[in-house]
């Protein structure tokens, strides 16, 4: 379950002018999810309550499930989402579990290095005789990136892998050119609804197919969004996290919204949240188009409990802090308790220690920050799960979700387009194509 509170210093009075805009925004909301449809933006809110998705990705592992190594293809959306609640409700290292037969790897930019590294692992593999699958995702089949790196990376399967097209799975969209010829490649194909975007494809066969292949329970992931959904629709905005937090980060005007977090298993939920706000909320334009509003809000992250004396420093002695408002991650409850054990080389060297455990020294991190916090009047929200597992952190990510689409109403743009990366798209064919006229 999920808890939030607020430092003193926060007043969460809602503005008459914001309260309109959230209580339509949650009226469009509450349309969508009534209508039950892929027609609209929002339609995400129906992927946790849309059982084809799990019943196809579960029908094509079982086609694919004699694979022992998955190489998720794409930048950053996807895999990082995948990857980051593979990491917050298994292992950090996520290869090294050796309760888990399998292993996860992530092509998501086109640097040679880090591809050539990851074909020298598969073909490691694939030499003591694993099979090695291949998912590409592409919406538009138009990414160079990707293409790039996919292009490499089945060529090699092709090389080293007599059945290689048995273990190719394509999640694209419908209008895409490879799902229109899907009958010349003979490749699997997962689909993406037509109208959800990529940033909220949570919970979709994006995400689904490859955490099922390792093993995540995505019956139980689903069934706390399905939760999340209905709990972030209501009307009461002080009972709707999605709602509250979007009204205290956007009346605050505050430039930067601070994520800090006191555990590693949640370092990529961190950033997948990072890439979901910036790309969401950096607007020049309004939704309509008619006004330059130049939305911007920073966030930024860090693993407080790694570098707390470094940020302790900055943001209790100076006045860097007082342009952000920070958002507090913390676990009521660690399932792993290791016990620190009298020892007679320590003993006499550190006081006060021994007889406790790693997690109650961790519980006393964030208790500390948030006094440290308050007394210098930092405004902050703290965000208290009881524990990790897939029931929580489904909830969490729905939440983060639903936030952005009501601080896209607050901010008056739409958080669900990318009109720059368009334009980044066409500026970066053009150049291609004048490297390749030199060649």
């Amino acid at each position: 379950m999920l808890e939030i509170t607020y430092s003193s210093h926060i007043n969460q009075k809602i503005q008459t002018e914001s309260r309109e805009k959230l209580e339509k925004e949650n009226e469009e909301l509450n349309r969508v999810y009534d209508e039950w449809w892929y027609d609209d933006v929002r339609s995400s809110l129906n992927l946790p309550f849309d059982e084809s998705i799990l019943k196809n990705c579960s029908e094509l592992f079982k086609k694919v499930d004699d694979a022992s190594v998955i190489v998720v293809v794409w930048i950053w959306w996807p895999w990082l989402a995948a990857k980051s609640i593979y990491q917050a409700t298994n292992w950090v290292l996520a290869n090294e579990d050796p309760s888990n037969d399998k292993n996860i790897y992530y092509a998501d930019t086109t640097d040679s290095l880090y591809i050539e590294q990851i074909k020298r692992i598969l073909k490691k593999h694939i030499e003591n005789w694993k099979k090695v699958l291949i998912n590409i995702i592409s919406k538009s089949w138009k990414t160079t990136e990707t293409l790039a790196n996919f292009s490499v990376l089945v060529d090699f399967l092709e090389e080293n892998q007599p059945d290689w097209r048995n273990y190719v799975v394509v999640t694209t969209g419908r209008q895409s050119e490879l799902w229109k010829n899907w009958e010349e490649n003979w490749f699997h194909l997962l689909s993406l609804p037509e109208p959800v975007g990529w940033r909220y494809s949570a919970f979709s066969s994006v995400w689904i197919f490859p955490l099922k292949f390792m093993w995540v329970n995505c019956e139980r992931l689903l069934e706390w969004a399905r939760d999340a959904v209905l709990n972030w629709l209501q009307e009461d905005i002080f009972k709707n996290h999605s709602m509250s937090t979007a009204n205290v980060i956007y009346n605050w005007r505050k430039k930067i919204f601070d994520l800090a977090i006191f555990s590693n298993q949640f370092d990529d939920i961190w950033k997948w949240y990072k890439q979901l706000m910036w790309e969401s909320l950096s607007k020049e334009f309004s939704k309509d188009w008619t006004r330059r509003v130049n939305a911007w809000i920073n966030p930024d992250y860090n693993i407080w409990s790694t570098l707390l004396h470094s940020i302790t420093q900055t943001y209790l002695s100076s006045i860097w802090s007082r342009d952000r408002i920070i958002g507090i991650l913390n676990i009521k409850s660690n399932n792993e308790d290791l016990p620190l054990k009298p020892s007679k080389w320590l003993d006499s060297i550190i006081e006060g220690i021994f007889g406790l455990n790693l997690s109650q020294i961790m519980e006393v991190l964030p208790k500390w920050v948030k006094m440290a916090l308050e007394k210098r009047k930092v405004l902050f929200m703290e965000m208290e799960i009881d524990e990790i597992n897939e029931y929580n952190v489904g909830y969490l990510l729905q939440m983060f979700m639903i936030q952005m689409m009501y601080l896209g109403a607050l901010y008056g743009v739409n958080p669900f387009d990318q009109p720059d990366v368009e334009r980044y798209k066409i500026f970066l064919k053009d150049l291609l194509k004048e490297a390749k006229s030199k060649i």
